[in-house]
């Protein structure tokens, strides 16, 4: 850690390893602690030893150690918070600080608080309205100067502790602070000094019962207290809770639209997703979920709530747990399941809310497709080898819902278009990413066995999330030719994607992979003749073979360029590529419409209808 000293009241330059300074404040305190408790052994030995432990100083060489080290390390990680922040790793970095040290800084933040403290003290001794508004004018400058070291954790300290309850009291008083107030202005004026209270509260440089005393403000004055500035985690979870599931009674809510102070609390979520993961995967009084408590009021009277409940959604249970641990997985996992089960029982009441939230309930399914196509395909009758369920790495748990509830919840998520667009990209995401199941194509049987390999085939895991999705289509009233557009362009990507690597040597298959080839030579061609003349045609109905069609035919354009731009395969006979085109396309008809017509029997009923 390197610092060069500006002078005066700012301009200091600090370079330091986040990490390592972390370190070194951990062992400063650690062992100034040790120091103390040394000095009190010593400090008894010394009494036991009467006058021949006279003169001696070591207890209080060791205690003003330990002061000082204790005070070393908050000064480092002061400075730490300063040109970091959260931030680990990443080497050196640098800043230039206001201030030479933590306890100047505070000091600060202590004489700005004084200022404060005058200029209140101006407005509420004054005598007309014009030194009243005078002196609130010169206050609110005063509050907006808070902004400048705001983020400084020990400035923020010193100037709340300074304060206190009541001088927060008299700022929202004096800043006409009410919770039906327009936001943007009161963000203006005290947006700074709340911000400084989440800094002060997020690094424990204030006391504690700040919180405590300000947690014990109405709901609607806590919801717009963490709307004004972005809050300390613990703090935005806490008021979170109070708000929206500690204090709410099942009639109040049914069939209004919701409190103002919802909106607030679901917008404030939106810029903290540790804080949305942690409201979310929680339970309430009685060990219910959470999720319970998001969705009683009348979405589509509530169009910002509904908007930014959505948003907070995708971060507390997607985006949040993405980049942890298996227990924030399987918390996030057990969370998602309980928003299914609620949602399902909506059906066509989310057709008037907010196109986002039906967005955002289509995007807690990205993590969790392979689950949702496994529970299509066993509810679609499906059968493969091997089963459906792709383990989880590292003891994470998959999505696990009936298959009626999750159709009732995609019916609800589907009501809207911009729900059905965003499916269409999950879809492809899906099927063209090179780690999914999907991109499995079956192929044909072992030359010498004729038995199945024991493979997920492609088809049926694309036919039960096309079965899945389908039946919420349906669920939501969206036409025939809409839901078919939806799924025949899944299935275009998914053989677009899969049937390039049908050759590639990773498929278990060995007949048609690479070693396989020579197979197609002499009676190896006969063979796949003989095969393709054995096998019955294949009834269809009308809605399938629209799928099927157009899967095969991108299989074929897919290997025909596989062929083109493989060395060896590009060298057989055009006759024996033709053969292993047709052989191919045969099986990836046989493997795809039967699935299809298992399970997206709804769709095919109603064509037959018309």
């Amino acid at each position: 850690m390197v610092s060069i000293g500006g002078g005066g009241g700012g301009g200091h330059f600090v370079g330091l390893h986040p990490d390592r300074a972390r370190g070194l404040a951990t062992q400063m305190a650690v062992l100034g602690s040790q120091g103390g408790c040394s000095a009190g052994r010593i400090a008894g030995l010394l009494a036991q030893a009467g006058t021949d432990g006279a003169g001696c100083d070591t207890p209080a060489v060791l205690r003003r150690m330990d002061m000082w080290l204790g005070r070393s390390a908050d000064d480092v990680r002061w400075r730490v918070a300063l040109v970091a922040g959260g931030a680990t790793g990443g080497g050196l970095r640098f800043a230039s600080l206001g201030f030479p040290s933590a306890a100047a800084a505070r000091a600060a933040g202590r004489g700005y608080a004084a200022a404060i403290a005058a200029a209140d003290q101006r407005y509420f001794d004054a005598d007309t309205d014009a030194e009243r508004e005078a002196a609130q004018v010169q206050y609110l400058s005063l509050l907006r100067g808070i902004g400048a070291y705001a983020h400084d954790p020990a400035w923020s300290g010193g100037l709340l502790d300074r304060l206190g309850h009541d001088g927060v009291i008299n700022a929202a008083y004096i800043a006409e602070f009410a919770p039906e107030g327009d936001v943007a202005k009161l963000r203006e004026r005290l947006g700074p000094m709340f911000t400084a209270l989440a800094t002060a509260l997020r690094h424990d440089t204030v006391d504690p019962s700040l919180r405590r005393q300000i947690l014990r403000w109405h709901n609607h004055d806590l919801a717009m207290v963490v709307a004004l500035a972005p809050a300390e985690t613990t703090f935005l979870n806490t008021v979170a809770r109070r708000v929206l599931v500690l204090s709410q009674a099942d009639d109040d809510l049914r069939n209004n639209p919701a409190p103002p102070q919802y909106a607030l609390i679901f917008g404030a979520l939106e810029g903290n997703a540790e804080a949305a993961y942690q409201l979310l995967t929680s339970t309430g009084r009685y060990g219910e979920p959470v999720a319970s408590y998001l969705f009683p009021w009348d979405l589509g009277a509530s169009q910002e709530a509904t908007r930014s409940l959505g948003r907070a959604l995708e971060l507390g249970l997607v985006e949040y747990p993405a980049t942890r641990g298996v227990q924030e997985w399987n918390r996030a996992t057990r969370a998602t399941e309980a928003v299914i089960h609620v949602v399902s029982r909506y059906g066509g009441v989310l057709d008037e809310a907010d196109p986002q939230l039906a967005t955002s309930l289509v995007s807690l399914l990205r993590p969790h497709m392979d689950a949702v196509a496994a529970i299509g395909a066993r509810a679609g009758g499906m059968t493969a080898p091997g089963g459906f369920d792709i383990p989880l790495q590292g003891g994470r748990r998959a999505l696990d819902v009936d298959a009626k509830t999750l159709r009732d919840y995609l019916g609800a998520a589907l009501q809207h278009d911009a729900g059905v667009q965003h499916m269409q990209l999950l879809l492809a995401a899906y099927t063209q990413s090179p780690d999914a199941q999907a991109n499995r194509i079956p192929l044909l049987y072992r030359h010498d066995t004729r038995e199945e390999v024991p493979f997920f085939a492609d088809s049926v895991r694309i036919g039960g999330l096309v079965a899945m999705v389908g039946g919420g289509l349906d669920e939501a009233g969206k036409d025939e030719e809409a839901t078919t557009r939806l799924l025949v362009g899944a299935m275009n990507l998914a053989a677009g994607k899969g049937a390039s690597r049908l050759l590639s040597g990773a498929n278990p298959v060995v007949w048609l992979g690479r070693e396989g080839m020579k197979h197609l030579a002499g009676e190896g061609i006969a063979e796949v003749e003989e095969w393709l003349q054995s096998r019955e045609p294949i009834e269809g109905e009308e809605a399938v073979d629209t799928f099927v069609e157009s899967y095969v035919a991108a299989t074929d354009a897919s290997l025909r360029e596989h062929i083109r731009t493989d060395p060896q395969l590009s060298q057989l006979p055009p006759a024996e590529q033709e053969l292993l085109l047709k052989a191919v396309a045969f099986e990836v008809e046989h493997s795809v419409r039967g699935p299809l017509q298992w399970s997206y029997a709804d769709l095919v009923a109603e064509t037959a209808k018309e």
